[in-house]
């Protein structure tokens, strides 16, 4: 069974490398295709962390395979979203509208380098399996620099989604447990890196795409047999098994951690070491983060996450079926090759839980 893991590991590494190397690096902008779709303010902490760790009792596991051995029924709708809320709904406005031109003219304004994200979503868990919406999750990222030749990158998607997920362990090991997600997701986007002359001279340079896509995700856990509840898990995300419209590029991504959940105190403490195959980046310790959750019984948890580029720290809470939370995140984005900037934000959430 090991043989097994090893193997699906390897060939998912090997099969995501080798089949997509291009790149679509803008400097001074993250690319939000290329990140795990955030829903709650604890996702929007951990990151791609969240796939190596058990989800908390207020949440959904993102990696399906850990759905195995739930025992939760839960109702939750969540509105999470960061204090730029206000330019990340006037950026899915003009998405919608299709108005290429306020778009450009709102980055222009943005001076310093941005980054910005919200989303609604509404789920149900019933133990090892789970269905969900995402009516809103939009986000927008910018940098502009040469007042004298302005050259302006940026990144603004606003999306819609459904999906389900599901998990089972082996009959003949328990202790390996398979678990897949379908996504299916309609994207309004515009990324793009330019000098405003040349978007003057060139109106096909500047335009607003439209995709439609279905991802089929699976994930696999190997829990060990230990008081500290170790496990292994990997996913492949972004598995684009159906895509129309824009012809930008889905890149799978591989996922690969090492977790502990041990009990400690009056409650529990999950740890993760945590690795992404992401592409576009070059530095190879931007690859790896680490995050940490505690988890207060039924009632709150605290959740951090650490990276080379990116600090988190958030705190949500349940009173009676209301949450909320709070968090604070900062992360280091490369102007050019030799300046970089740092964007730091406050995030907050409203939900309720049945």
């Amino acid at each position: 069974m090991r043989a097994l893991i090893a193997s699906f590991i390897l060939w998912t590494r090997l099969w995501v490398s080798s089949a997509f190397a291009a790149s679509n690096t803008l400097y001074g902008v993250p690319n939000f295709h290329l990140m795990y779709p955030s829903n709650t303010l604890h996702e929007m902490v951990l990151g791609s962390t969240c796939l190596s760790l058990p989800g908390s009792p207020l949440e959904l596991s993102c990696n399906p395979a850990f759905l195995a051995t739930e025992e939760k029924r839960q109702v939750r709708a969540n509105l999470a979203l960061n204090d730029r809320v206000v330019e990340v709904n006037k950026y899915r406005l003009l998405l919608e509208e299709e108005d290429t031109f306020g778009l450009v003219n709102g980055l222009l304004k943005e001076k310093e380098p941005l980054i910005a994200n919200a989303a609604i979503s509404l789920w149900y868990q019933r133990d090892w399996w789970a269905i969900g919406v995402v009516p809103m999750r939009a986000g927008y990222a910018s940098f502009f620099r040469n007042s004298a030749y302005p050259e302006i990158a940026g990144h603004v998607f606003a999306e819609r989604e459904i999906f389900a997920k599901a998990g089972l362990s082996l009959a003949s090991d328990p202790r390996v447990r398979l678990g897949l997600q379908a996504r299916y997701n309609e994207r309004d986007f515009f990324r793009k890196q330019f000098a405003l002359l040349d978007a003057v001279t060139d109106n096909n340079l500047i335009r607003i795409e439209k995709q439609k896509a279905l991802y089929l995700e699976p994930g696999l856990v190997y829990a060990f047999d230990d008081q500290a509840r170790n496990t292994l898990s990997a996913t492949v995300t972004n598995v684009a098994v159906y895509q129309s419209g824009s012809h930008q590029p889905v890149r799978p991504l591989f996922d690969l951690g090492f977790a502990t959940a041990p009990n400690f105190a009056d409650g529990k403490l999950k740890t993760s070491t945590h690795f992404t195959n992401n592409p576009e980046v070059n530095d190879p310790f931007q690859l790896f983060r680490a995050g940490v959750v505690y988890d207060f019984d039924q009632v709150a948890s605290i959740s951090g996450s650490i990276a080379k580029t990116e600090l988190g720290l958030g705190v949500n809470g349940r009173i009676q079926s209301l949450i909320l939370g709070v968090a604070y995140k900062t992360t280091e984005v490369y102007m050019d090759e030799w300046q970089s900037a740092r964007v730091s934000t406050w995030l907050a959430e409203l939900g309720l839980i049945f």
